[in-house]
């Protein structure tokens, strides 16, 4: 039944999915859900984390937060989305503070829950594009290239001389779509030193 109720959710709006928030609380499956938080089983406890965050419950978002940097891929999968899934951007939070790196494919979820929030920090972004965590980094680059936020130019700019030739190359890409009257005589200056898959971005952005 919990399930049932869960996949209906994911189809409705607005009074009907109130409804069935209403209806999985009164039934006691919240209950069952905080249960399931304290299992010992990692899929169980994301399973619960995913429902919780499904039904919107709000007043577990701590419970959940402390477990977007657990040492199983999975939990901490699953407590990153839902705490995105229930604050928006503000769930981002917890980049500042994770050492796991973020994969291409968790990156997509976060994206995708993001999509309907344009509440955009420009100022976390700013240091998420300095961090240590490579990943972080790449996820920063995506949310700038899906916000278009110009006010990022001077940290792309630094950008230029990550270690990751990768990142260099996204940064580069990304540059032309918030561009300043800086932009091509940075792209050009860099071009003289940039290995070759930059090259060929630099040239696609001029």
């Amino acid at each position: 039944m919990l399930k049932a109720l869960v996949q209906f959710h994911k189809t409705v709006h607005g009074a009907a999915a109130e409804n069935i928030k209403w209806l999985y609380e009164k039934l006691g499956f919240k209950n069952d859900s905080l249960q399931q938080l304290t299992s010992h089983r990692w899929h169980k406890k994301a399973a619960a984390i995913q429902t919780l965050a499904e039904m919107g419950q709000q007043d577990c978002i701590t419970k959940i937060y402390r477990y977007t940097n657990h040492s199983n891929y999975y939990i901490r999968s699953a407590a990153q989305v839902a705490v995105v899934k229930l604050t928006g951007f503000e769930g981002l939070r917890f980049l500042n503070m994770i050492n796991q790196p973020i994969t291409q494919w968790q990156q997509f979820c976060l994206l995708q829950q993001l999509a309907s929030h344009s509440n955009i920090q420009e100022e976390k972004l700013q240091a998420w594009l300095m961090s240590a965590n490579e990943s972080i980094v790449e996820l920063a680059l995506k949310l700038v290239k899906a916000y278009a936020v110009h006010s990022i130019h001077d940290q792309l700019v630094q950008c230029l001389q990550h270690p990751t030739a990768s990142i260099r190359t996204e940064a580069i890409m990304i540059l032309k779509d918030v561009a300043t009257a800086t932009t091509v005589p940075i792209l050009k200056t860099h071009y003289e030193k940039a290995e070759r898959m930059e090259r060929i971005a630099i040239l696609k952005s001029l």
